[in-house]
């Protein structure tokens, strides 16, 4: 730690509307030195990732219009620099790590060529030295095979890789001060670790000061060596990690801290003796890639995996992307075909029943996505979306209960009856999740399918929805199939787990087993690679 790289002072940043200036940032002042990690954490609408655009003068203006304060590089305001003056400052002396790289890396460029571009346009290095320094860069940030891998597009990249790719090209001038908006949002617990590691390392040896953009309160824990809390445009708590987490003094960041999975009460045993609701035996799912000119590829998504859920069980499934845990809920909801195995539902296999009994049993079997927003329909009234399943299944429920029933269910989730004449874009994430719940419930349910359903939505607003799904399944007696990459939530809400990996069941059994006692190599893995604060490093393999 030493002198501050970068000071911020009374900055107020605001938006010109139709109805006036909105003002998004009050009076805020953050520092960062030297060496440090300075973590800045809110949820989703808090200013986190406006500040961060200040700084790299990448907000539209107008509308966007900075209303007072400083931005100062070294003790020079960066504010009142010309567009020319910042060219030598943004990717040079100041760099940026995006959230989805892909977004943010050229689909027709080669890596090699993205990242030599760099040094180029900052006179770092030019022609084959550029290009060689770039392979480097990848060789430093874990790419393998980097003389190789240079000459490939962003596509051919995993989404670990990609991120990589970023922090090569945001190293490739030696930068003063990384900002990392959310790195590792997207990213497998796994891959998460790898790339916080990788930071972690970067940061010592470059130097840098970094600025780390997250509402991941473990990410926070793991990587901050001060921490700034943001809420609605404001600092409302600042000071050392360990004395913020252990020792929260503002209303707000308590009711972070109270949300995080690990302060909920955990989830309480499945009824013994429930009757069976789902059996799935053996199922296999391969996907045949026709040869054109290679040869054709089978890809086995699904390998023999057999399962059971019990009425008002919580079965989770884990994995990182790819292991197979989305294909298996498709399979189940009959969305995509079956290569071989069985599935029963209430005894019967809904691959032999015919078409009419097949549509009356999967009614009963309901499914909310990751996506809430492309989940619905923009052009359709939440009432009216909440209320087309009756129309699907005239037997639910007569036209002359409908109303009242629809006014029931939102109530049910937590939400108004006077919401039903609004539309999707009308709310927040996780109203618009409350919302496809209460589309779920409408076909009056037995077993729901939840993918990856509150991994988009920030830490408070995952609990509500965690406590909302308990608290339907104790009063409706449903059965869910929870499907996440999230342990610490997984811990706190299912019954058992299942671990897949590359489409096979690797580990299964009750959920405070599995994790306080893996068996498998890899489910010990995905436990280690939970991140833990960075001032207890004696967390490995115990509960979490």
């Amino acid at each position: 730690m030493g002198e501050p790289v970068l000071e911020i002072k009374n900055l107020r940043v605001g938006f010109r509307t139709e109805k006036g200036m909105l003002e998004i940032i009050h009076d805020i002042d953050l520092h960062i030195d030297r060496g440090e990690t300075l973590v800045v954490l809110g949820e989703s609408g808090s200013g986190k990732s406006v500040t961060a655009s200040t700084i790299m003068d990448l907000l539209d203006r107008p509308p966007a219009e900075i209303l007072s304060g400083e931005v100062l590089l070294h003790g020079q305001d960066l504010l009142k620099l010309s567009d020319r003056e910042r060219q030598q400052i943004n990717g040079k002396k100041i760099a940026i790590v995006f959230q989805d790289p892909l977004a943010h890396l050229h689909p027709l460029y080669t890596i090699g060529r993205q990242i030599a571009e760099v040094l180029t346009v900052h006179g770092t290095a030019s022609g084959s030295h550029a290009w060689k320094t770039a392979e480097q860069l990848l060789e430093r940030v874990g790419i393998p095979d980097p003389q190789r891998r240079a000459h490939q597009y962003p596509h051919q990249f995993s989404g670990g890789q990609r991120q990589r790719v970023m922090i090569a090209m945001a190293l490739a001038t030696r930068p003063e001060l990384m900002i990392a908006d959310e790195p590792t949002t997207a990213l497998d617990v796994t891959v998460q670790a790898e790339i916080l590691s990788l930071l972690r390392e970067l940061t010592a040896d470059f130097g840098m000061a970094v600025m780390l953009i997250t509402h991941d309160l473990s990410v926070a824990a793991n990587m901050g060596d001060r921490v700034a809390v943001m809420q609605q445009g404001r600092i409302v708590e600042t000071g050392e990690t360990r004395a913020v987490f252990e020792h929260p003094q503002h209303s707000y960041t308590k009711r972070l801290l109270d949300a995080r999975p690990d302060a909920m009460a955990s989830t309480k045993e499945a009824p013994v003796g429930a009757p069976q609701l789902l059996r799935v035996e053996h199922l296999t799912k391969d996907y045949y890639i026709p040869g054109g000119l290679r040869s054709a590829l089978t890809i086995h998504a699904v390998k023999d995996v057999s399962f059971t859920v019990a009425r008002g069980e919580t079965l989770a499934i884990v994995g990182e992307s790819g292991s197979g845990k989305s294909t298996v809920a498709r399979l189940l909801m009959l969305l995509d075909s079956v290569t071989s195995g069985e599935i029963f539902y209430r005894g019967e296999d809904l691959l032999k029943i015919g078409k009419k009994a097949q549509f009356k049993q999967r009614r009963r079997m309901q499914m909310v996505f990751q996506d809430p927003y492309s989940s619905l329909n923009p052009g359709m009234s939440v009432g009216r979306i909440i209320s087309e399943p009756w129309t699907v299944h005239t037997d639910i429920l007569p036209k002359s209960r409908r109303a009242e029933r629809l006014a029931e269910l939102l109530t049910l989730v937590g939400l108004s009856p006077d919401h039903a004449s609004r539309y999707p874009h009308e709310f927040s994430g996780g109203q618009r999740q409350r919302i496809a719940i209460a589309r779920a419930l409408a076909c009056e349910p037995e077993l729901i399918i939840c993918d990856e359903a509150v991994s988009s939505l920030d830490l408070s607003i995952q609990a509500q929805m965690i406590e909302l799904l308990t608290d339907l399944r104790d009063r409706l007696g449903l059965s869910y199939l929870f499907i996440s990459h999230d342990l610490h939530l997984v811990r706190h809400f299912a019954n058992r787990v299942l671990v897949m990996k590359s489409g096979d069941i690797v580990e299964q059994g009750q959920t405070n087993a599995v994790f306080s006692r893996p068996e498998k190599p890899y489910t010990k893995q995905l436990v280690n690679a939970t991140p833990r604060p960075k001032w207890d490093r004696s967390l490995a393999l115990q509960p979490i």
